[in-house]
């Protein structure tokens, strides 16, 4: 493959200076900036180390509490872990940090750092805190929609508090739109990083096949290139990084075998991560195959080439359909910065685009911030059921489109949230304690509502691995479909739900192993997928404790029988907008709702007697349109639950 190198533009080259300047020069500018102004821009090129050594100096300088957002669970986690080795402390104690399912803080904690979800969390529900405290907001460049909102709630609460400073840190992000939007004197300070040369390179011609050309490539490096300097190749999600691992391992492996493979992405426990990380050998490269976590926020050692596919999977709400589906898109020119950024951090590097630079030029200068794409369901039920919070007063940096809130507003009214006048129902207010999306909360809830206990604990095991990212077990899925009669004993459902059934039988296999670690590893399954999911599955029987006395003296009508229709009808209450036909003996599907035309399985993974009403979890877009996570229904089900919208 050829590519063109193409000098970078001014904004490009300022942003990847090659100047070493030491950081103690800018601690007194930085400091001062804090003091003097109450909301701080610090634009941080990368390799700065500004998450460090920002948090240090306010420590020292007298801060009573720091606390440090990120968007990113593996960020989090290792920004704590690696300051409280510069302090040389126990984690837990003087620093700690506060995550999904994870905790390692008290009431000493001094300097904490939670990711953007649950730092909006402990905003709505107390808006107090103590003087002399300062919040950092970490790569708000990704504009997640806990940042904006985060954002929004800490405008309010700065109006009101003088005492409380806020500091924005990326290398990237819209400074101008941020300032803009405070409406006040706004500090800002530019802090170059310790970044080396980097040379880029763009493709001649744009690629049919991304997977296909990154494997090319990585091939004729690692065969042309000397050993001592690393790969690290960016992928929009883990099917393609699966796809391309099988590859290279089929085709280098013939040829030398002087390489390890990793896989970085979010699933991964952080034991595994920091092997990645910080592992280095100057006799074995190390071809690092990630998704967008190794964008920023990770410093990873060796790294000399990155190789970049210019694609990111994001889910994405179709206001018109009504569905949450995911699709590949291109990124924008700051996200493509970030990856480029990678290979300057140790040593001068190379970034290889897979895309022209007449592809680039089109890329948006910054990426379009979640909460304009995204349903808003959950986010506006935890608003609404919130006493702090106006969601007609709130502010923020870009508005979400009217038909995505009405259509948010609109599921909401359909799951039985909310009422005509927009206030909360008691079923509502259930599904704001649950911290899930609103759909698999509502099946939990009609678990509740039965009296079998085998139904609500297979629910909860579902619910709580639905929840979680788990790419990589439809991987491991697709790869063992041949054995589809094996896979449906758990609940003895038809071959239509082998993928509820599958997830569940592997929970209930680990759960009875006790060397449950040998066992993963025998069968080549993750580990720490399932403890999260164990962890989240306890949390949520904890709630359902709490719950169940709004269902002691109800006894509603039966309208299923046993077991296997009482798992599905749970089912059907939250996901019957996400229902879809089979035509014929076609594999082909048609959603109910919209008519469009997805892709089912192929046709020699179906067998037997196919049921004609289905449910699916979720939608997505790459070569074609397909449906994942199907589970069978019954027409009376569907109308029963979705007569707002079906009658």
């Amino acid at each position: 493959m050829r590519f063109l190198y193409k000098e970078m533009d001014t904004r490009e080259k300022k942003y990847f200076s090659n100047k070493i300047i030491p950081v103690e020069y800018y601690k007194k500018v930085i400091l001062r900036t804090i003091l003097k102004f109450q909301v701080t821009i610090v634009q941080a090129e990368t390799g700065s180390g500004k998450t460090i050594f920002i948090p240090k100096m306010l420590y020292l300088s007298g801060f009573k509490k720091i606390i440090i957002s990120q968007t990113k669970r593996t960020a989090t986690i290792k920004a704590a872990n690696f300051l409280s080795s510069v302090f040389k402390k126990k984690i837990g104690e003087l620093i700690g940090y506060s995550v999904r399912f994870e905790k390692k803080s008290n009431k000493t904690t001094k300097i904490k750092f939670v990711t953007d979800g649950i730092l909006f969390q402990n905003l709505i529900n107390n808006f107090f805190f103590e003087k002399n405290v300062c919040i950092i907001l970490d790569e708000f460049h990704e504009r997640t929609f806990h940042t904006d909102l985060l954002i929004g709630v800490l405008k309010k609460i700065i109006d009101k508090r003088s005492d409380i400073k806020l500091i924005f840190m990326s290398a990237s992000g819209n400074a101008r739109r941020l300032a803009q939007f405070f409406q006040k004197n706004v500090g800002k300070v530019d802090v170059p990083g310790s970044l080396h040369k980097i040379r880029t390179f763009y493709v001649k011609r744009p690629q049919l096949d991304y997977i296909i050309s990154l494997c090319s490539v990585i091939i004729d490096l690692h065969l042309t290139e000397k050993l001592g300097g690393d790969f690290l190749v960016f992928f929009p999600g883990l099917r393609e990084i699966f796809e391309c691992e099988k590859m290279l391992r089929f085709l280098l492996e013939k040829k030398k075998k002087n390489f390890n493979i990793f896989k970085l992405h979010s699933n991964i426990p952080l034991s595994q991560q920091l092997i990645i990380v910080n592992s280095f050998s100057l006799k074995k490269r190390k071809i690092i195959l990630s998704t967008n976590i190794a964008e920023s926020s990770l410093t990873i050692k060796g790294i000399k080439h990155v190789l970049d596919s210019g694609l990111s999977k994001q889910k994405i709400m179709n206001w018109k359909t009504n569905i949450d589906l995911y699709k590949i898109s291109p990124i924008s020119k700051s996200e493509a910065k970030q990856r480029a950024g990678r290979a300057g951090r140790n040593r001068d590097g190379k970034c290889f685009r897979l895309f022209t630079y007449l592809e680039y030029s089109k890329f948006s200068e910054y990426p379009s911030a979640e909460i304009q794409r995204s349903d808003l369901s959950s986010l506006l039920l935890h608003i609404l059921a919130s006493n702090s919070l106006d969601l007609f007063r709130l502010d923020f940096v870009n508005i979400p489109t009217c038909w995505i809130v009405k259509r948010s507003m609109e599921n909401l009214f359909v799951l039985g949230a909310i009422d005509q006048q927009f206030k909360l129902t008691w079923i509502g207010k259930l599904l704001s304690i649950y911290p899930m999306e609103t759909k698999l909360s509502r099946v939990i809830i009609e678990s509740l509502k039965t009296n079998n206990e085998k139904i609500k604990y297979y629910i909860l095991l579902s619910c709580s691995m639905l929840s979680l990212n788990f790419d990589f077990l439809k991987v491991k899925i697709k790869n063992d479909l041949g054995n589809l009669g094996k896979l449906r004993n758990i609940l003895k459902v038809s071959e239509e739900c082998f993928f509820i059934a599958f997830i569940l039988k592997k929970f209930l296999q680990i759960e009875k192993k006790t060397e449950k670690r040998s066992w993963c590893r025998l069968h080549k399954f993750n580990l720490h997928f399932f403890e999260l999911a164990s962890n989240l599955k306890n949390q949520l029987w904890e709630i359902n404790e709490s719950s169940k006395s709004y269902f002691e003296f109800s006894s509603p009508k039966k309208n299923y029988k046993g077991l296997i229709d009482g798992f599905r009808y749970c089912f059907t209450s939250g996901f019957f907008q996400n229902s879809a036909r089979i035509l014929g003996t076609s594999s082909d599907f048609q959603l109910i709702l919209t008519g469009v035309m997805v892709n089912n399985i192929k046709k020699n993974q179906k067998r037997g007697k196919m049921t004609s009403l289905f449910l699916f979890h979720e939608l997505s877009i790459t070569y074609k349109v397909s449906i994942q996570g199907l589970i069978t229904t019954k027409l009376p089900w569907l109308l029963f639950f979705g007569k707002k919208i079906f009658c």
